[in-house]
Order: C-alpha cells, then structure tokens, then sequence
C-alpha cells in the first residue's frame, strides 16, 4: 500500500501529496521524524487556534492540513479543535464576503468590500483547510464547513472556469485567462470534493484541469510564469517493498487521475502551490 506519494507538479511549483490516514496510534518508521513533526503541530496549533498571526489565510491552511494529518496519526484532540476553530473563523467571514461564496485572504478584498482583487488560488488552498477539517467533524459543524467549501467551488464553476478546462484567478489585475496555479490548485480542490462527496460534477471539472495541464506550454507568455515561482523541486515516490524512484515533470499528471476504489478509506489526492516546498498533507 501506498505510504507517501509526492510529486512536483508544474516545474517545481505546485507538489501533490497522496497519504491514506494512519490507524490512530499507528508506529511510524521514522520515530524522529515524527516527534520533529508533532512539536512542530503543537507550536503551530497554538498560534493558528489564536488567530493572531499577520499572515494570508492559504499560508495558515498549509498549517491547518499538517495539524489535520496529526490529528489522524495521534488522535490528539487539540490538533483538530485549532483546525475547527480556524475553519469556522474562515466560514464567519466567508459568510460577508462579495462575492458570495468568496474567501477572505487577509489581504486585499475585505468581508463586506464590493472592489479589490480577490484570487481562486489562494482561495483554493484555504478552501482545501476548511475542508480537510470538515471530513473529520460531525453534524451540523461537518455539514457547515463542507457547504462552505461547495459554495466556493460553485462560485468558481460557474465563472470563473475556462471553457478549455483551466481555471482564472478570480478578480486578478494581472490577467483574466485561465493560469497554471488556480488550475493546479482548485483541480485538487475538485478532486478532493468529489472523493468526499461522490457529485460527479467536481470530478468532470477536476479531469478537465488535468488535461487543461497536460496541454500547458511552460513556455509561452503568461503573468507569473512557473519559471519565476520557485526552484525545482526533487521528485519522488514512495512504495512498501520499493525503492524511491524519481519522476520527470511530465509524468505527474498521470497520477493525478486514478482516485481510490469505491468503498476504501479516504485516500485524498491534494495538489498545492507552495514556493520552495512540498504542500502539506491531508
């Protein structure tokens, strides 16, 4: 069974990470490791649980899917309760936000503001936090925070997805065509809604992103190009049984398609911009 599989998605920018959630309690291989990670969840759970930090919201959501994935290793109830703090923290401003369905970034456009730029992609890895907590919630809080996710992917479906499958930056100055990393990073977004919620829909759109990808020339003129964001990074998998075995950029996106059999344990497939690093796992 697949332990960890991370791939480098456009040129060293945007990385996946396929981890199926360890049983709690599970002994992990690499104890150091592990004991690096935690204490590194628990300074962080505090801080995001507070709500105090300056940074954009994407880059707390990186923080908040770590938190998830140690929730699931410990069953530490402190790492979830920061993740559903947080998450209903997005969902109240959310829930102000024009236009509807928006994610405040904490930059740029504020909950109740009708100018300013507002961005899919950042929006997207935020979206992704909500929802990662989400699938580990129950009731009414897991149904809050899953239609908050849902009602941003309809915002993005319905306007800002192009008709060749890519997907635009929402209200960017920069450009109004569709672009790598919103397309990188809503396309995980798709994919992960449909392994939650079984609506055909995300999935159609999150394939359409694939081939958008496929059919990408890093190349060509385009505002922030992938050679401008970052270094790139190694690329490798990591099988029980197997040695690492590195991969080229080009067969990323292959892995991408297949999503686990029906009726297996969720076995998420995320795909995130992260400059100079690996996303962090759900």
């Amino acid at each position: 069974m697949a332990r960890i599989l991370s791939l480098c998605l456009a040129l060293g920018y945007c990385a996946a990470v396929l981890v199926p959630p360890p049983a709690h309690g599970e002994q992990s291989g690499e104890p150091e490791l592990r004991a690096q990670f935690l204490q590194l969840c628990n300074l962080a759970g505090a801080e995001i649980k507070a709500g105090t930090r300056k940074d954009p919201f994407f880059v707390e959501s990186y923080a908040v899917r770590a938190l998830c994935a140690a929730y699931d290793l410990t069953g530490k109830k402190s790492y979830l309760d920061a993740c559903r703090v947080w998450s209903e923290r997005m969902v109240g401003f959310q829930e102000k936000m024009l236009p509807h369905g928006a994610y405040y970034m904490h930059y740029n456009r504020k909950p109740g503001e009708a100018k300013g730029g507002w961005y899919v992609a950042d929006s997207s890895s935020i979206a992704m936090g909500v929802l990662a907590t989400s699938v580990r919630c129950d009731g009414a809080e897991k149904k809050r925070f899953l239609n908050s996710a849902k009602t941003f992917a309809a915002l993005v479906m319905d306007n800002y997805l192009g008709k060749s499958g890519g997907v635009r930056n929402g209200l960017w100055p920069k450009s109004d065509d569709e672009w790598w990393c919103s397309s990188g990073i809503f396309g995980s977004l798709a994919f992960l809604l449909y392994d939650e919620t079984g609506e055909k829909r995300y999935l159609k759109t999150a394939l359409g992103v694939v081939d958008w990808l496929n059919g990408l020339d890093p190349n060509q003129k385009q505002p922030m190009p992938l050679s401008e964001m970052g270094p790139p990074l190694s690329v490798t998998y990591t099988v029980s049984d197997r040695e690492l075995v590195p991969l080229s950029a080009s067969t990323v996106t292959s892995y991408m398609v297949p999503l686990p059999p029906s009726g297996t344990s969720r076995c998420p497939l995320e795909i995130d911009a992260v400059p100079f690093g690996l996303a962090v796992i759900e």
